[in-house]
This record gives structure tokens, C-alpha cells and sequence, in this order.
């Protein structure tokens, strides 16, 4: 059934009037186009025309042209009624919205005198809106999406008509998927698949594009509506890197007692199956302990180590790994770090002793026997043990012979044989599983008031004469008392080491006590000091850039 669209219309003359009505009966919603049908008529009204020459015509409807001729012929007055002239119709294309709008006009050659005035061409003209025909159809939300395997895009739709039916597609990357919605369907979802993170390798977020293609039947209409969205990597776990992390002692101590010891130890921090989510890569891996950051080259593997531990107590490590997301994993290790010293004698002495019938021994100055007694002292922490107590003697003369004897006691003595006419030089060692700390002390001749050496070219007062010189082995009391030594300490670098050592013979009250390192390298000795000093005996600290075996030569006075 037609429907009217408007009508046209100029009068002219006293009783006449030029219509054109235009109307559609159906429109294509595939080719975007109606099909308009015009006629064009003269009301007569009240009055007549008696005119049998042909006459022009000629219009426009939507930009195309037609034009044609018609009669008059004898139309008499008083009648009313109207004339057609033309009649037809065009197909018209509507905009891509599905909107349009049509010129329309109508020209006749009148050529007549109606009511006294000449009457040559009348034209009506006038623009006639076409009905909007529905167009492809737009999106109307579409929200952003954490992508976690579970979430949906949902996108809605915004039909411009029921019939249409349409096909959603989700892209980024490399990914795609297409949903296609049924006619009459306002939404539609999607989930996301975590695979597409691939697509966003190194940042948060991504960009995804959403595309809405309208169809009528199989016939695509007009362009496709596009949106994009934010997807999201989630900010958990199962999204950021994973790897192993082991700590060891890459100096070896915790290998050998059980425990990270301060001045010793060195922490090593182990990486392994290093891995980053949904194709983000290694960019640092950050290891903190000891107060220092290190940042190993990142990779599936890595490994810092720090420098000797300076705390003791509960040491933190903090590891954290970050990808090229920005996202990190951390990690928190503790450790336990204990104190420890270098072993020492508590006591130390050497003397002269001589056997008697029974077996027994006696303390004698003039004995040929050298009696060692010793109390070992180290410390207690993990599974330290006292592994050895070694003494050394050596004659102390060209070409003098050498015994070892080794003791794993913590105290103890032992008795040696020991010519009455010469020195000997002994050098005793404690070790536990960590250090070894050696003491020298040198045993004189046996005593005597005074004894000259064979030749005539020495002379020793308290003892036998065993070399050329003069050797006084009695304490000298004028105006000081004054005994020396020597001590070697191995030292744990840029920390204070100790060793206790135990006058020859006690002072009647504390002496003064000065010491000094013997070393080819001065600038590594940074210091040596002297506490706890008692009747019998104080401690040397020595403190170095480095681990090397140090002598300490001792001096310790006091005045009469």
C-alpha cells in the first residue's frame, strides 16, 4: 500500500492549481534505496479550459530529470476535476545513515489566458524527507576487561533494526575470536583467554579492538562499528615471574660447622628456573644482603654473592625479580649469623724439669727435660671442635734438630727431652675447624749462675752459654723487669682478631705492654692494640685488609 509522502502545489489563474504528490509503496533495506512514485495533476476548480495544442512538461525528483508533453483538451465550465499529466517513479539511493532527503519540482507550459492574465509555465517544487531506512548498527558499551580466564567482554548492541542479525569480533596481536549474535540479540559476551596476554609482553595493559558488522540475512550493511577496550594483567601471582632461590656459604663455613659465622662467611644467593608469565621476559633480579644491592645479569639462572657478613644476629636477604611488565615477585630469607674467635691458650707454659728414679718428674731449672702444659680454649658455636694441639721444638743452634708432637686434648702437658746446654725454640699451634693460631716460646739452657762458652767467645749469666755473645737469661731487675715475645695471629679480614698470650713469668702486678706487627706491607695493618692486660698475661688484636698470617712482636715492662 502507497503511502504519501507530500504534496506539491501553485496555484495559478483565479480557479487553478498545479499538484504533484509524492509517495512510496516499499523500500530496499539491503540496497539502501526507496523507489518514489509521483503524479502530477491540474485542479480545474470552478473554472475550464478548452485547449487541444500539446504543451511541455518537465521536472526533478532527487537530482534525475524527466520531462514529456500533455493536452489540455476541452474541459468545461463549471466542472471540477482534476487532469493528470505524468505519472511515474524513480529508485532513490539514501545516504549511508539511511537518511535522505529529495528535491522535487514540476514545470508546465501553460501558454493560455485564464481570468483575463496570460499564464505561460508554473512550477511547484518543494524537498520531500524519504523515510530513514535502518543502517548498520552500533555498539553501545563495551567495558574494559582484567584478563584472569574467567572475566567476559561483554559487548552491547545498538540494532537499528530486528532483523538485522551480527558478528562481534574481539582482536589484539596476533589474537582473534568472532561471536556471531542472532537477530533480534542485544548483547554479547566473550571470555577473554589468558593466552592472550602473549599479545602485551611488556606493559599492564593492551589494547583491544572490538568490531560490530550489521547483516541483513547474508548482505553485510554498511560499515562496521568499532571500540576499543583496556585488558589488564592481573596484578597476582600467577601472573608474575616464579623462580627457586638457595642460600650457601660461599666461603665454605657453613660447610664445615654448621653455622655462618661473622668475619668469615659469605652469603650466596642462588636463582634457578628463573620464568616470566605469558611472553614477558627476565629485565632485573635485584639481591639484597650484607647492606649491599647486587644485580646479577638477569636470565633462567643467576647468582650474586656478597662480601664477608658484618652483622651478627638474624641477617636478612631480600631477592625481587622484575619482569618486563614492571610486575615483581620478592622474596625474604632469613639467616642466623654467630660470633666467633680464633682459638687460644688460656695457658701456656714451658719449663725445665728433670726425671727421677721413680719416673716421676720434678721441676728443676737445671733438668734436662722440658715439661709443655697447656689449657686450649676455642669457641662453641655450630659443631666447632678443637681438632689439634701441635708443639714444635727446634734446636736452636746451625743445623738444630726438629720434633713435632700433635695433642687433641683441650689441656694438657707433655714431657720432652731437652739438652741442658742448648736453646730450643718452640712453636705451638692450636686448630679448630676454622683457624689456626700459632705462639712461639724459646726454652733457655739449663740455669746457672754463670757458664763461658767452649773458646772463650760467649759468656751467659743464669744459664749455659750456647752461643757467642752475651746472654743474660735471669730476669733483670734494674730499674725494670721486662720480658718479650712473639705471637702470629691469622687474622679475619677488616675485622679485630685476637689471641691471648701468657707472660714466661708472672709480674708482681700488671706491666705495661706495647706490641707491633712484623709485615713487608705496612699499609694492610691498619692497627694492633693490647687489652685485658693482667700479672700473667693480656690479649693482642690485630686488624688487616686482608687474611694474611701476621708475627707480633710483644714487649712487656715494669718498673722496679
Amino acid at each position: 500500500m502507497a503511502t504519501l509522502l507530500k504534496t506539491l502545489t501553485k496555484e495559478f489563474g483565479t480557479y487553478y492549481t498545479l499538484q504533484v504528490y509524492v509517495y512510496y509503496s516499499s523500500q530496499s533495506v539491503t540496497n539502501n534505496t526507496t523507489t518514489v512514485y509521483y503524479d502530477a495533476y491540474v485542479d480545474i476548480g470552478s473554472g475550464w479550459i478548452n485547449a487541444s495544442a500539446s504543451r511541455k512538461w518537465s521536472g526533478s525528483i532527487g537530482g534525475n530529470s524527466v520531462s514529456g508533453t500533455f493536452t489540455f483538451g476541452n474541459i468545461p465550465s463549471g466542472s471540477s476535476h482534476k487532469k493528470l499529466l505524468t505519472s511515474g517513479s524513480k529508485t532513490i539511493t539514501h545516504d549511508s545513515d539511511g537518511t535522505k532527503s529529495i528535491k522535487v519540482s514540476c514545470t508546465i507550459n501553460v501558454n493560455l489566458t485564464l481570468g483575463g492574465s496570460t499564464v505561460s509555465t508554473v512550477t511547484a517544487s518543494g524537498t520531500v524527507d524519504l523515510p530513514t531506512i535502518a543502517r548498520a548498527s552500533s555498539i553501545s558499551s563495551a567495558g574494559n576487561v582484567t584478563v584472569n580466564g574467567s572475566n567476559k567482554s561483554t559487548v552491547g548492541i545498538s540494532a537499528k533494526s530486528s532483523s538485522f542479525s551480527h558478528k562481534v569480533n574481539w582482536a589484539i596481536g596476533d589474537y582473534s575470536h568472532t561471536e556471531t549474535v542472532a537477530a533480534g540479540g542485544t548483547s554479547v559476551s566473550y571470555v577473554i583467554p589468558v593466552s592472550w596476554l602473549n599479545a602485551i609482553p611488556n606493559a599492564k595493559t593492551g589494547s583491544l579492538k572490538i568490531t560490530l558488522s550489521t547483516y541483513s540475512g547474508s548482505t553485510k550493511i554498511g560499515s562496521s562499528a568499532t571500540k576499543t577496550i583496556t585488558i589488564t594483567v592481573p596484578d597476582e601471582s600467577a601472573y608474575k615471574p616464579t623462580y627457586t632461590a638457595l642460600l650457601s656459604d660461599a666461603a665454605g663455613i657453613y660447610g664445615k660447622i654448621g653455622a655462618y659465622i661473622k668475619g668469615k662467611s659469605k652469603l650466596k644467593a642462588s636463582l634457578t628456573s628463573i620464568s616470566a608469565k605469558y611472553s614477558a621476559t627476565i629485565k632485573e633480579i635485584a639481591v639484597t644482603m650484607n647492606g649491599t644491592t647486587y644485580k646479577p645479569t638477569a636470565g633462567s639462572s643467576a647468582s650474586a654473592t656478597s662480601g664477608t657478613l658484618t652483622t651478627a644476629g638474624t641477617n636478612t636477604i631480600t631477592i625481587k625479580v622484575t619482569d618486563s611488565r614492571g610486575y615483581s615477585t620478592s622474596k625474604t630469607l632469613t639467616v642466623e649469623v654467630k660470633t666467633y674467635s680464633n682459638p687460644y691458650f688460656s695457658a701456656l707454659t714451658i719449663s725445665r724439669y728433670r726425671k727421677k728414679s721413680d719416673g716421676s718428674y720434678a721441676k728443676d731449672d737445671g733438668g734436662d727435660y722440658a715439661k709443655v702444659q697447656y689449657t686450649a680454649k676455642i669457641t662453641s658455636v655450630g659443631s666447632n671442635v678443637l681438632q689439634k694441639v701441635e708443639i714444635k721444638y727446634t734446636e736452636a743452634k746451625a743445623g738444630g734438630s726438629s720434633s713435632t708432637v700433635t695433642l687433641t686434648d683441650a689441656s694438657g702437658m707433655i714431657y720432652v727431652a731437652a739438652d741442658t746446654e742448648l736453646v730450643y725454640n718452640f712453636e705451638i699451634s692450636i686448630t679448630d675447624k676454622l683457624s689456626t693460631v700459632k705462639y712461639t716460646k724459646q726454652l733457655s739452657t739449663a740455669a746457672t749462675i754463670m757458664d763461658i762458652l767452649k773458646g772463650g767467645k760467649g759468656l751467659c749469666i743464669g744459664g749455659v752459654a750456647s752461643r757467642a755473645g752475651f746472654d743474660v737469661l735471669w730476669p733483670m731487675y734494674a730499674p725494670y723487669k721486662m720480658q718479650a715475645g712473639t705471637v702470629n695471629i691469622t687474622p679475619t679480614a677488616n675485622t679485630p682478631t685476637k689471641t691471648a698470650i701468657t707472660f714466661p713469668t708472672p709480674f708482681p702486678q700488671a706491666p705495661v705492654v706495647v706490641a707491633t706487627a712484623v709485615s713487608e706491607k705496612p699499609g694492610t695493618v691498619t692497627e694492633v692494640s693490647i687489652k685485658y692486660i693482667t700479672t700473667t698475661g693480656c690479649s693482642i688484636y690485630i686488624n688487616r685488609t686482608d687474611t694474611t698470617e701476621t708475627t707480633i712482636n710483644w714487649i712487656a715492662m715494669l718498673a722496679d
